[in-house]
């Protein structure tokens, strides 16, 4: 019967001190693994928005760029005048090689005339311009500047290439005026979103960002084609989203984040998973071989204890049984 006391003394300790590490074990490891991921969304969002604001300060100097030439005196004596002047492709030339991500610059006149970098051939007319709602509401406002992020009304070639529409463009459109303040024509200087994609949003740095995806998406719903993105995944994009938010994929593959970007438009960026996944099992790993180990001491421990409380006992127990004898 003392035995079977000093069993189930024993199996109590055990059995609880199990229990105990059991569900420590599991508050850790969903503690800790939400944790990881904060800190695995609040990095994401940090270089998302440091890239946002990279990106947008080349593209602010590009705009700079735009308005100083639109105030060239050369420019501007040129616009009221009906002939052609030759003087000033090269100037337009010039503006292109301020950066690696103008595409090409082209001049229209309300003269009908129009000049072009060499890099850019079959260009879109004005009128064929103008059916973009966005350009047309733009050219009849009163703005001086306008920056239109599309996937229509691109021109088909640049440097002799001939360019998908649906990689888009981003173009700061400038109004030029003579001396008098009246309208003479309008600047037109196109960046390429893959110089954008591949110099900002490329992430190659970060290691815990592999595969990382990301999608210019325009205020009309289209989304800006690149070798950085596939359409297989346009299927986590929502093109009509308007709040800036973070979350996981229903399939709980990528966390995608929505930022704002150029005018009206949004950033969407979808990041694997698999390395936050990859920290939870090292986690579990590690939490899984603590219990173990913990068991097994709480197993020394509960005979030590077991040991420790029953041995003043049996020594009374064999004491009393020496004294019944002797009675």
């Amino acid at each position: 019967m003392f035995n079977q006391l000093k069993a189930k003394i024993n199996n109590y300790i055990l059995f609880s001190s199990i229990l105990f590490i059991i569900i420590i074990t599991i508050i850790s490891f969903v503690k800790v693994g939400y944790s990881l991921y904060d800190n695995f969304q609040d990095t994401a969002n940090e270089n998302i928005v440091q890239s946002i604001k990279n990106s947008s300060f080349v593209v602010e100097s590009i705009k700079s760029a735009t308005i100083q030439i639109s105030e060239n005196n050369n420019i501007i004596n040129t616009l009221g005048n009906a002939d052609y002047n030759p003087q000033i492709n090269p100037i337009l030339n010039m503006v292109k090689n301020t950066s690696f991500g103008i595409a090409g610059v082209t001049l229209y006149t309300t003269n009908n005339q129009v000049y072009q970098t060499s890099s850019i051939s079959e260009y879109p007319t004005l009128e064929e311009l103008k059916a973009n709602q966005e350009i047309e509401a733009f050219i009849n406002s009163k703005k001086d500047y306008h920056l239109s992020i599309r996937t229509s009304q691109v021109a088909d070639f640049y440097n002799h290439v001939r360019y998908d529409a649906d990689y888009g463009i981003i173009t700061y459109i400038v109004k030029l005026y003579d001396q008098n303040d009246y309208i003479q024509g309008y600047l037109f200087v196109d960046i390429k979103p893959n110089y954008i994609y591949n110099n900002f949003f490329a992430y190659s740095d970060y290691q815990n960002y592999n595969n990382i995806q990301t999608y210019i998406i325009t205020s009309k719903g289209t989304y800006l084609k690149s070798d950085k993105n596939s359409v297989e995944n346009t299927k986590y994009l929502d093109l009509k989203q308007t709040t800036v938010e973070t979350k996981i994929s229903t399939d709980k593959k990528y966390l995608i984040i929505t930022k704002d970007y150029l005018n009206n438009s949004k950033i969407v960026t979808l990041i694997p998973m698999n390395s936050y996944y990859h920290y939870l099992i090292k986690l579990g790993l590690t939490l899984l071989v603590s219990s173990v180990i913990l068991i097994i001491i709480a197993k020394i421990v509960a005979v030590k204890l077991v040991r420790y409380i029953t041995t003043p006992l049996t020594r009374l127990l064999n004491k009393m049984k020496r004294t019944d004898i002797n009675v």
